[in-house]
């Protein structure tokens, strides 16, 4: 405890605004019809997210649609994801998880008053996150996979800051829905541990926590990319190392359509991982 305590002293910690905010007035009157037209554009686009133009697509006609429909949180959670998915492909990481998590609590504040307020008043994450409802369960899941990029982007320091929100909205994630976004919340709090200064007494529960999330979502292969990555790495376990990325590279990416362009990053990263180290 006294190393992570020097840690926060010495560190820098970078802050940001929260954006758990009461949503805007709309922009102006648009048929059903036509925020239903642009949703749909945006779900082709995100469909093809393997193109990075596509993302850019799906971001104007989601962005379009919430002009319009500013309290609606499915929208706000789609944009989430737009955003979260550029983070990972690089490139303005920061800002990009900034955005998705800005994204993620402004879907919370607009469907839940309660959460909302709750933040506003300045309560901690326990107290406002058990204002969190089964509803609430994509974008709270979607804040916890974004604050820790952006924390882990930042640094030890503000990692360890941020460390008590990624941790409760996880587990209160977890406690919904454990398969939720392809078992983020168990592959959010592997990760967590594995980061930590202290990663050596943590790793026990790091394990627990891909072992599940790997359960919960066998198909999804990024989480093996970060089992071996951040677990098997830290323990120098080298055959469990080789053995996740062997699974990755073997598996069918189309095996779970809704998330092929990620799988098929993940078998990308398996190669260049086998390659670089092999």
């Amino acid at each position: 405890m006294l190393a992570v305590a020097a840690l926060l002293a010495s560190g820098c910690i970078a802050h940001r605004s929260a954006a758990f905010r009461a949503p805007a007035e709309p922009f102006g009157d648009l048929s059903d019809q036509l925020i239903s037209d642009l949703l749909a554009d945006g779900d082709r686009a995100w469909q093809k997210r393997q193109d990075p133009k596509q993302l850019d697509e799906a971001a104007r006609a989601y962005g379009a649609a919430l002009r319009y429909r500013p309290s609606d949180a499915a929208i706000l959670v789609r944009l989430a994801r737009v955003a979260l998915r550029r983070a990972g492909l690089g490139g303005a990481v920061i800002a990009r998880y900034e955005e998705a998590t800005s994204f993620a609590e402004r879907a919370m504040a607009a469907r839940n008053a309660k959460l909302r307020e709750a933040a506003q008043s300045g309560k901690g994450p326990e107290q406002i996150f058990s204002y969190a409802e089964p509803a609430d369960a994509p974008a709270l899941t979607l804040y916890a996979e974004a604050l820790l990029g952006w924390a882990i982007a930042n640094g030890t320091s503000t990692l360890l800051d941020r460390r008590p929100w990624i941790i409760v909205a996880s587990v209160r994630a977890l406690g919904f829905d454990r398969s939720i976004g392809w078992a983020a919340p168990d592959r959010v709090l592997g990760i967590l541990d594995c980061e930590m200064p202290e990663a050596r007494q943590n790793l026990r529960d790091a394990l627990e926590h891909f072992e599940a999330a790997v359960a919960a979502a066998p198909a999804y292969l990024p989480t093996r990319i970060a089992y071996a990555e951040e677990y098997a790495t830290r323990v120098r376990d080298a055959a469990l190392y080789r053995r996740l990325l062997d699974e990755v590279i073997a598996a069918d990416a189309n095996a779970l359509p809704e998330a092929a362009p990620e799988n098929l990053d993940a078998q990308k990263a398996a190669r260049s991982l086998i390659r670089n180290r092999y």
